[in-house]
């Protein structure tokens, strides 16, 4: 269980750093973009590109709350603007192949993980916020394919609730030590986290980095990180407003 296999990558302690370019939603609901942002992630020599894949009215009520001080249109319409169907999904995955970065999307809901199943997505990135959920948890166990969890709004015991779930179903696991604030403080990172993570459960463990710069990532590697997960945006001057444009992360 240290080493689990995504597309043709092994990834464990000896092997090279897996590195995820997260494009999120940074797209903005524009296949344009997000073809962009793939021949970015290739170019700068990510392993992997990963995107989100919302099904909106699977994944939340309709609400008019706003994202913090993020932006002044309602969470609601800026996910909805930011679906990719799944015809564009199956193309970025198909353009991915050709260019030899692995394709992959985090699902929000049920019918997503059976939405990226029909393009036979090779592993599942699975967000924080879905730790707790047992149900999509085991609806993605059922799958039998790798997994790379988050971890960073989940207190320990819910992580190995979690673990013990995905291993129990004989699953290949890795585990990401995430602190969820954008851009995160160093010192919020916690890196000593990767070290407990890779005594309790001896799975590959790596981070999701939410801070600015290079640096988090450059002591994650020292500290024994397996992946590294960073964000990224074709630039740091755009921001949601409600129009076709790029959301703003670090």
């Amino acid at each position: 269980m240290n080493e689990i296999k995504i597309g043709n990558k092994i990834v464990g302690p000896e092997h090279p750093v897996f590195v995820i370019a997260e494009a999120g939603i940074n797209h903005n609901g524009s296949f344009s973009i997000a073809k962009k942002l793939i021949d970015m992630a290739k170019k700068a020599g990510a392993d992997c590109i990963k995107f989100q894949t919302h099904i909106t009215e699977e994944e939340m009520t309709k609400t008019n709350i706003l994202p913090g001080k993020i932006s002044k249109t309602p969470l609601w319409d800026i996910i909805k603007n930011c679906e990719l169907t799944g015809e564009e999904e199956a193309k970025l995955s198909k353009y991915c192949k050709g260019k030899k970065i692995i394709f992959l999307s985090t699902p929000f809901s049920i019918p997503a993980v059976d939405r990226l199943e029909k393009i036979k997505m090779p592993a599942y990135k699975i967000g924080s916020g879905e730790l707790t959920n047992i149900p999509f948890l085991k609806h993605i166990a059922k799958k039998g394919k790798s997994v790379i969890l988050s971890s960073g709004m989940s207190n320990m015991n819910e992580i190995k609730a979690a673990v013990t779930l995905f291993k129990k179903s004989r699953i290949p696991l890795a585990l990401l030590q995430t602190t969820s604030e954008y851009p995160c403080d160093y010192k919020d990172i916690n890196l000593g986290v990767i070290d407990k993570y890779k005594k309790l459960f001896n799975i590959p463990v790596g981070i999701s980095d939410h801070s600015l710069g290079i640096y988090t990532a450059l002591g994650a590697i020292a500290k024994g990180a397996c992946i590294v997960e960073k964000h990224i945006t074709l630039d740091k001057k755009y921001a949601w407003s409600g129009s076709k444009t790029i959301i703003r992360t670090t």
